[in-house]
């Protein structure tokens, strides 16, 4: 559903996996099941441009539940990034 852009499918499908294993940071041993997951809904969300709120709860929850997975590190150079660009566009815009 993500690939094809139905992102509505996508974030039920993965907010109910979150669901259905809450408090846990696995669901097989030394499988990245849930912290994809939880990845993947702030990939949906930011490219279904979803309110900033949302998208950095998303993000907080990669962050602080899987702090030290290659998806924290992935967001927090893209948050960098972001915030870079929203620099530079405001110094270049009147």
């Amino acid at each position: 559903a993500q690939r094809i852009g139905l992102y509505d499918q996508a974030l039920a499908h993965y907010r109910w996996i979150v669901e259905a294993y809450p408090g846990q940071v696995e669901i097989w041993p030394r499988m990245d099941h849930l912290p994809r997951v939880y990845f993947r809904i702030w990939e949906v969300l930011r490219r279904s441009r979803a309110p900033a709120e949302a998208i950095s709860q998303a993000a907080e929850a990669v962050l602080t539940t899987f702090a030290e997975s290659d998806y924290a590190k992935h967001i927090r150079i893209v948050t960098r990034q972001d915030a870079c660009w929203a620099e530079m566009k405001g110094k270049t815009q009147p």
